[in-house]
């Protein structure tokens, strides 16, 4: 399953998606468009931006999660959509502990670089997935 359709609560369903595929694709394109394209720090209202939509990443991620994780179970039915939810649950999973802990001197400034390094790992694994589960909608 891991689409549309036999949701207790398709309004509340339709509407989570919609939000997360926003609140993605605008960070995506805030930590793209920074880092590669202008080749400038994420600051300013660049960071504001990223830190806002991701907020409303997370919280819509965890929505998600409860409200697909019953229909996304390896059964051997859409092994593909559910191999990319779940890859992009892990990644999703990453991209907050990564951001969070990085917030913080637990590990020292060696250990901070590195959660930003992980922060980047998870983004291109969450786009990885991303895009493989849209490729399969089609």
């Amino acid at each position: 399953m891991c689409t549309f359709g036999q949701s207790r609560f398709p309004r509340l369903e339709k509407l989570t998606v919609l939000v997360f595929v926003l609140s993605f694709l605008v960070l995506t394109v805030v930590g793209v468009l920074t880092k590669w394209v202008l080749g400038i720090p994420l600051e300013g209202y660049w960071l504001l931006t990223h830190v806002s939509f991701g907020g409303i990443f997370t919280l819509d991620l965890a929505v998600l999660v409860v409200l697909w994780a019953h229909a996304c179970r390896f059964d051997g039915q859409d092994t593909g959509k559910k191999a990319c939810f779940w890859l992009m649950t892990l990644a999703g999973l990453g991209l907050i502990l990564s951001a969070v802990l990085s917030m913080f001197t637990l590990f020292g400034t060696e250990g901070q670089e590195w959660m930003v390094s992980a922060h980047g790992v998870c983004a291109y694994l969450a786009m990885a997935a991303f895009l493989g589960y849209a490729m399969l909608l089609l």
